[in-house]
């Protein structure tokens, strides 16, 4: 839905445009923001300083500062914002969660995909500009330099964004308490595209699926992958047989039958096959 400026005007800078890490660039940024330079999940950089105070005038730009903020992969956000979240990460490991983090982990990404989760603004994978993955930016780690260096942000410009998006990151950046009217992703594609960040990111299971999965884990004494995993959440009781088991064995009890008993076999058949009982589950 981000919509980019085809082809962008890169003879100026202006708020939102993306800055890829070309030489001149990083040699700027070692300079007076060496761990910026150094790190490597800034990818890119985008420019927070408002468009108005960018416009090239006799002396160089009004703007006293020129804002940047870094700009990182999707994929290492999410990890950030959910560590500790997800259960059994490691190299080669498969995470899983219960199905209360998946649920948040949705509300975050349908924020997030709308650009209305601050303080990051998300950037849309755009191979025709340079963009080869989905990117987002963070706004709370802004760092400064001087407009004499315009030159050098300009011709680091890749991207660009158009002038409702300015706007949206122009409201992020300030904490304004009304919503800048960006068009949204309409709901359906907004689901398919949070169900597929959702679904790749972890196996989710019901709470006390993901409790009896952890004591698997912790006796297997390693991270186990993908298969390994399935295998082990095949070894785990499904919850209706679980309580189809109490239910005998209390009617048991009871004295409505044997403990082992064809009444037995005819209830559980009966309650495996009630729709209105599965529902429960």
């Amino acid at each position: 839905m981000l919509t980019y400026q085809v082809p962008p005007p890169l003879d100026k800078l202006e708020q939102g445009d993306i800055l890829q890490k070309s030489e001149s660039l990083v040699a700027l940024l070692t300079k007076y923001h060496p761990h910026y330079a150094e790190h490597p999940d800034n990818k890119f950089f985008t420019v927070l300083t408002q468009s108005c105070d960018l416009v090239p005038r006799s002396g160089g730009c009004s703007a006293r500062y020129i804002s940047l903020a870094p700009v990182r992969p999707l994929k290492v956000v999410l990890k950030r914002e959910f560590d500790g979240k997800l259960e059994n990460i490691g190299p080669g490991a498969q995470p899983f969660a219960p199905h209360r983090v998946r649920t948040s982990f949705e509300q975050f990404l349908q924020r997030l995909f709308n650009n209305n989760e601050p303080p990051f603004f998300y950037f849309e994978a755009a191979h025709q500009s340079g963009i080869y993955e989905e990117m987002c930016a963070l706004l709370a780690l802004p760092i400064s330099l001087k407009p004499e260096h315009y030159d050098t942000l300009r011709a680091a410009k890749l991207a660009g964004i158009s002038d409702v998006f300015q706007a949206k990151l122009g409201w992020l950046i300030g904490q304004m308490y009304s919503r800048v009217g960006t068009p949204d992703f309409d709901p359906a594609t907004l689901s398919e595209k949070v169900k597929a960040y959702t679904e790749g990111i972890a196996v989710w299971l019901e709470e006390s699926d993901a409790k009896a999965l952890r004591g698997l884990v912790a006796q297997h004494g390693a991270n186990p992958g993908r298969q390994e995993l399935a295998s082990m959440i095949s070894q785990i009781p499904k919850r209706k047989n679980l309580v189809i088991n109490s239910v005998l064995d209390v009617a048991a009890s009871q004295g409505l039958f044997a403990a082992v008993s064809p009444e037995r076999r005819n209830l559980r058949r009966a309650l495996e096959k009630d729709p209105t009982f599965s529902e429960l589950f």
